[in-house]
């Protein structure tokens, strides 16, 4: 049982991160000038400088013309973590049900 809430756990900071994949579009110069990364909440900030031709489409990590992140909000990739443990906790137990099995993962 231990290991279903460390496996649930790992992959719910995994799926925060690849967020930072989703695409995103910029359709003014304003809109580069803060740049805010992360699903559900946005815990990433940029700010750059870069005019590339509008409208443009990237990703946060590496399709967006900007520098180092300007801010990292840790307090939001928390919450983000626990949203996304708590929606895969509540699967799993669904599973469950369905399974019968008595667990998740297996051991």
């Amino acid at each position: 049982m231990k290991k279903t809430y460390i496996v649930i756990f790992v992959l719910s900071i995994i799926l925060v991160f690849a967020t930072l994949y989703l695409p995103k579009t910029f359709y003014n110069q304003n809109d580069f000038n803060n740049v805010r990364c992360g699903f559900p909440l946005e815990f990433l900030v940029y700010s750059s400088a870069v005019s590339p031709p509008l409208p443009w489409s990237a990703d946060c990590l590496y399709r967006t013309p900007q520098g180092a992140p300007k801010q990292f909000i840790w307090p939001s990739f928390f919450i983000d973590v626990g949203i996304v443990y708590a929606v895969l906790w509540l699967f799993c137990k669904i599973v469950k049900k369905i399974n019968k099995s008595g667990t998740c993962v297996k051991d």
